[in-house]
Formats: structure tokens, sequence, C-alpha cells
């Protein structure tokens, strides 16, 4: 048995090096999805991510931003470097997924558990992104390994290794409140079970622990959910079956597939799960005996189920889509196997029970690469895209203008921070418009694109090509003006322009300004702002660049930026650009060049 410690001790460590290995590789190389660069603006470059200052938005997965946002102040605003916290839980996951296989007394069905969570490529791809799902999946296992131990040892540090864990699984992601819960009554009900074997010291100083959990983390995990569902956040998944929302949409995220095949395949395990329950309850002959390991995940796994449908049926909350239950891939594996481990069956018959997880290695050598997060490929822009569009800066005092769809503004934009901030903001407000000097977008979106632009990059990972205006649009001067003097001032609105465009309807306008901005505070929440209104004060069209989105310091810093607006609505009245100053940040400006501009319409497409 020694030696079957050691083979597999070796073995574990060869495999978790190429694991971690490879996943660094990714967190390094792989260009980050929307999320990712929401998280980054909103949480990470400001450091405001603590509820009720940060931004409201179930995005936030407090723990994710706050260690995100100090490994961004050591080591910058890299992929890996606000990518760092989740890489080093990969190690903190394979750790305790080992430790909790050492409790499956067959040594087959340790590997299978081993393999089956650490090779499922789409799953542990979460520990090479800035989100929180990662995180949380690590220290999940490692709550799990502490609440097995204290059903075995009922030890005062497991229950405080095993709440800590806890803890910092739910402030990693708000889904796991469920499993919270369920952890709570399991601990309670512990407590009361070792009632008359433990000292009254040792009972009354666990129920205190259980306490401080409910009373501090849960507590304000609960407030700040609750919280986030008043105000509309928990918007995330649907309410049209279980089956369809979660089931569904996990097999797509962890397979890349809506085969019916894998559909079979869970209801297969599933009834294999409630007979293995069956027989192991058949088997179990005292109330006491269902607190052991063996139940752990089943009981994770039917609780949290039993949870989403009540949660679903009677408070309207949302059944979780895709990576919003992701928690219960490893309650789903976990139940299989250490259900199958107390069944007296041949191992080699379990072994073959056991075939279709097999799936998960094969799909990982196939799917491997560090180009692109699988579940995101449409999100993807080649950093190619942002480098042909610089070029074009040097011909012109202004950014070229850049057009695509709302979800890729950000992506483009934290590209953007990483080369000096002088490119564009992607124009979305617009959308589909073809007065933009470059589109990242399907062509499919819009056929007319073909009259006017030529494909210059195609990325075939998210199916993007990046257009380039074949004639630039003529345009004639509405406004112009060039203003030398300094202006320091707090003020929330500082006026541009201002003008009635009641005569426009139907027209493009694209605005240009350039000049001198110095502020001390960093990412500071200013943005430059478009709005078109009609008579009662109505906005028709809102358009906007964000400073931050550009750069994280305005030291002296020239800002030069465009907007388009497109297709003005005929009921338009008036057009208003300003600088909004949010948190009334002192500033200074000076040696402001502006001009708006109306696109000439014969030459485009409006």
């Amino acid at each position: 048995m020694r030696i079957n410690t050691n083979v597999k001790q070796f073995a574990s460590i060869i495999i978790f090096a190429f694991l971690f290995v490879y996943i660094a590789l990714r967190a390094f190389y792989s260009p980050l999805i929307h999320d990712e660069a929401a998280t980054f603006f909103y949480f990470i470059q400001t450091g405001i991510y603590l509820p009720p200052e940060a931004h409201l938005d179930a995005n936030n997965h407090i723990l994710n931003s706050a260690l995100s946002s100090f490994s961004f102040q050591l080591f910058g605003s890299s992929e890996i470097a606000i990518r760092l916290p989740n890489l080093i839980a990969f190690g903190v996951f394979l750790l305790f997924i080992y430790k909790i296989s050492n409790k499956i007394k067959d040594k087959y069905l340790q590997w299978i558990f081993i393999i089956s969570l650490s090779f499922s490529h789409n799953f542990i791809e979460y520990f090479a992104l800035c989100r929180g799902y990662g995180l949380s999946m690590a220290f999940l296992m490692g709550a799990i390994y502490y609440l097995i131990k204290v059903l075995e040892s009922n030890k005062i540090q497991h229950y405080i290794l095993g709440l800590l864990f806890l803890s910092l699984s739910i402030f990693a992601n708000f889904t796991l409140l469920n499993t919270a819960i369920i952890f709570v009554a399991l601990l309670g009900l512990t407590i009361v079970l070792n009632f008359k074997e433990s000292s009254w010291t040792k009972s009354i100083f666990n129920s205190a622990i259980l306490i401080v959990f409910i009373t501090g983390p849960l507590q304000t995990a609960i407030e700040i959910v609750y919280n986030y569902k008043e105000k509309g956040l928990l918007y995330y998944g649907e309410l049209e079956g279980f089956w369809q929302v979660t089931v569904r949409s996990l097999i797509k995220l962890l397979t890349d597939s809506n085969a019916i095949i894998s559909e079979v395949f869970v209801v297969y395990f599933l009834i294999g799960i409630l007979l293995l329950l069956v027989l192991t309850i058949l088997n179990t002959k005292e109330f006491r005996d269902y607190f052991h390991t063996k139940y752990v995940f089943i009981v994770l796994l039917m609780g949290n189920l039993i949870a989403v449908l009540l949660l679903g049926t009677f408070l309207g909350v949302n059944y979780p889509e895709d990576r919003t239950g992701l928690y219960f891939f490893p309650f789903f594996i976990g139940s299989i196997i250490f259900l199958l481990d107390q069944i007296k069956l041949k191992t080699s018959y379990k072994i073959i029970a056991l075939l279709p997880l097999l799936f998960f290695p094969i799909h990982f050598a196939l799917n491997m690469n560090l180009n692109y997060s699988s579940f995101w490929k449409n999100e993807h822009i080649p950093k190619r895209f942002i480098s042909k569009v610089q070029e074009s800066n040097r011909l012109s005092i202004y950014p070229a203008t850049v057009g695509g769809y709302e979800m890729r503004r950000l992506i483009w934009a934290y590209e953007n921070t990483r080369i000096g901030g002088n490119l564009n903001q992607i124009q979305s407000a617009s959308y589909p418009e073809s007065i933009s000097d470059f589109q990242v977008v399907e062509t499919k979106d819009n056929p007319d694109w073909a009259k006017y632009y030529s494909i210059i990059d195609y990325d075939t990972i998210s199916n993007l090509s990046l257009l380039k205006r074949n004639n630039t649009s003529q345009k004639l001067i509405i406004n112009q003006y060039h203003i030398d003097t300094l202006v320091h001032t707090n003020e929330t609105y500082f006026s541009l322009y201002k003008a009635n465009i009641d005569t426009l309807g139907n027209n493009s306008l694209l605005i240009n300004t350039r000049f001198q901005f110095n502020t001390d505070q960093r990412a500071t929440n200013i943005s430059m702002v478009a709005n078109v209104s009609d008579l009662e004060g109505n906005s028709l069209h809102y358009e906007f660049i964000k400073f931050s989105w550009k750069k994280e310091f305005w030291e002296n810093e020239v800002f030069s930026g465009s907007i388009i607006i497109a297709n003005i609505p005929d009921n338009a009245y008036k057009i208003s650009v300003y600088l909004w100053n949010r948190d009334n940040d002192f500033f200074e400006l000076s040696d402001i060049d502006f001009e708006i501009l109306k696109v000439v319409k014969n030459n485009n497409l409006l």
C-alpha cells in the first residue's frame, strides 16, 4: 500500500505540474473576455470593489476583484497579472482534489475522480480567467475536504478551516450561498450528534464558530445578494425549467456541444446515483451513519437542486445558467464516485460503468489551446486588429473611428490601455453604422458594409472581420473652435458644445475633440459625452468616451477622441457635448480643439 501511495503521489505531481503550466500559459497568452475587461475597469483599476461604494453589478466577484486589484497594483495590467490570483488558486484546487481522492477506498476510483475534475478543459480554464469561478471552486474543495475531516474527527481546527474556506468561496462566487447554508446545517447537526461524546467546552466552542460564520460572512453575503435581487441585478439565467436552463447550459459549457448523447449520459449517471444512494441507504443501519464522507457530495448535490427549485418556484430566482451553476459539476462527479466506492462490486465493473467520464481527458486533449477562451470564442479580438488600426492613427490628428457591437467595447478598451490609450473607443450606440473608419464586426450583421468597406483581416476563432472604409466619408463643418485658456475645475458637467439640431433629422454627425488634460485622480470617473435629446429633454442618442478606458493616469496628457452620431432621429431637438465628472474630481483643461461635422449623406449608408 505504501508503494501505491508513493506511486500516486509521484504521478499526481507530474500530472498537476503539467496542468499548472498549461493553465499558466493560458493565463499569459489568451486575450481577455468581456466579463474580465468589465471586472478590470469597474473594480480592479479603480480599486473600489467593496459594497456599497463599488459599482453595483453582479459581475463583482468581490474576492476576485480584491485579490486581482492587489495583483494589479504589484505587477501591472497584463493578462497574467490580473489573472494571477486564479492561477494560484488552481494549485489549491489540485491539492484538495488530491486530498479528497484519498478518502476514496478504491485506488482506480481515486484516479477517475482526479482526472474527471482536473482534465475537464472548460471547467479548469476558469483558473486562467480573472473571474470568481476558479477561486470559488478551489476554496469550495478546501471547504469540502475539511467538512469530511469534521465528520471523521470532529476537531475544532477542522470547523475553523472548513468555515474559513467556505467564507472565501462564497465571496468569490455568491452562487455558492445555497451550498453555504447546507454546510451550516450539516455542521450544526454534527455538533448536536457529537454533543454527548464531546466536552461542554468543545461543543460550545464549535457552536460559537458556527454562529460567528452565520452572523458574519453568511449574513453579509445574503444581504449583498438580496440587494442585488432588489435592484434587478440577478439577471443571469432564466425560469424556463431547470433541465432546459441549468443542465443543458452546463452540458454546452463543459462539452462544447448540444448533442443529445450528452443528455443521455447525464440521465444514465443520475439514475446510477439514485440506485447507488438507495443501496447505500439500505446498508446504513443508524442515523448517525448518514454523517459519513460517502454522503457529502450527494447531500450537496441534492441540497442545491432542492434549493434552486424552491427559490425559482417561490421567489422567482432564475435557475443558474452555465457558469453560474458550475458547482453542480464537482458535486455530480463526487456523488457518482463516492457512492460507487461503497458498493461491493468488482473494480472492473465500476470502471466500465464510469467509461463515459473518459470524455473529459479526450476532450481536453482535443481542445488544448493558448489563443481563446472556449466558452467565449465570439469575444476574441486578435491583437493584430489593434495594431492595424493603430497604424492608421499616424495619418490624422484625431484617432480613427471604430464601430462595433457593445460587448466588444471593453475588450477593445483594455487592449487600448495596454498600448498607451491613443486609439478611439469602439462606437456602439449607432451599431451597425457605416460611417466609422474601421469596423470590428461579423459581416453577416449588415451585408451593406460590403458597399463601403474592404475586409483587411479575419479571425477564424471569433468569426470577426476587421473592415476598413474604402473612402473617407465627406463631411461639412458645422462648428469649429480653439481655446487656449487653462480651466481648473471640479464641476460635474463641463460643456464643450450645445446647439439645436431640429433641422438635421436623418443626418449623421462626427464630433472631434482634442485637448490637454490633467488630473491627480487615478482611474478618474470622467467621460466625454454626446447626447441628442428631443424637445422635452428625453435622450434619443447617447455616446461617450470614458477617460479611464483609455489611460489610468492623466498627468498632462493629450486627450484626442471622436464620437459618431449616426441617423439622427427626426424628432431630435438639441445636442450637448460635455465632460461628465461623476465624482467631482479636480481637473485641468487647456488648448482645446473642437469640431462638429455633418457627414455628407450621399456618401454613406444612413
